[in-house]
This record gives structure tokens, sequence and C-alpha cells, in this order.
């Protein structure tokens, strides 16, 4: 090999080292972007629930503060964020699912939701997850 074809390999490996963490830095923007959004729509979402003086308007928004956390359980599960973000998403989806599982308001508007077996998947499946992983969550 002669010293232009070396420097050309050269050239191409530190063009996909860039290319690699532009990439990568790109992720992590856009993890951050996602945490941000999601925690204003939680903010939201449990302003209504909290707000909601009748009985039917309050089991409508705990139902869509129950969706977007499916949502939430969904990208976790699949490891859609990364970096703090997904440490972020984790911490706040143990906490919820720690007072979804100790209240019992919640747990009987959350029965009152269920219309099938995939009502819900992405929380059951994180719940599993939980359970496989209680050291790293707390949980037991």
């Amino acid at each position: 090999m002669d010293c232009l074809t070396l420097g050309a390999i050269a050239v191409a490996g530190v063009g996909l080292w860039f290319n690699w963490y532009g990439i990568h830095r790109g992720n992590h923007n856009s993890s951050a972007t996602s945490i941000i959004t999601l925690n204003e729509a939680w903010r939201q979402a449990w302003e209504r629930f909290l707000r909601a003086e009748d009985e039917a308007v309050k089991q409508y928004q705990f139902a869509e503060l129950l969706n977007l956390l499916e949502i939430a359980c969904a990208l976790r599960i699949r490891n859609v964020l990364t970096g703090v973000s997904r440490e972020l998403l984790t911490e706040y989806l143990d906490d919820v699912m720690r007072l979804l599982n100790t209240s019992d308001d919640a747990k009987g508007r959350l029965e009152a939701l269920i219309h099938s077996k995939t009502t819900f998947k992405y929380l059951r499946l994180y719940l599993k997850y939980l359970r496989k992983h209680p050291r790293r969550t707390g949980h037991r």
C-alpha cells in the first residue's frame, strides 16, 4: 500500500468516527427532547385528573393518564431512550407503578378500564420487567 491509500483509509476512519459520534449525540438529544415532552404531558394529565370533580370526567382523565403511561412503558421496554433520559423515565415509571399498586382507588379505576387481554399491554410488560429486575428498581 502506498501513502495515499493509507491516508485515505485514515481519513475514512476519522469520518466514520465523526458520523458515529453525531448519531450518538443525536440519539441523546432526541431522548432529552422526548423526556421533556413526556414530563410536560404527565404534568398536564395529572393536573386534569386531580382537578376533575365529576366522577365520569375523573375516570376519563385517569384513562388518558394511563394511556400516556403505557406509551412511556413501551418506550422503556423497547429501549427507545438513551442515557440519563432512560434513567429518569425508569425512575418515574417505577414510582408511578408503586403508586398504582398501593392505591385502592387507582386499582379500582384501572380494573374498570380493562376490556381485553391487550388493554394496557405495555403496563403489564413493564410490571413483569420490574419483577425480573427487583434489585435495580427497589421492587420486590
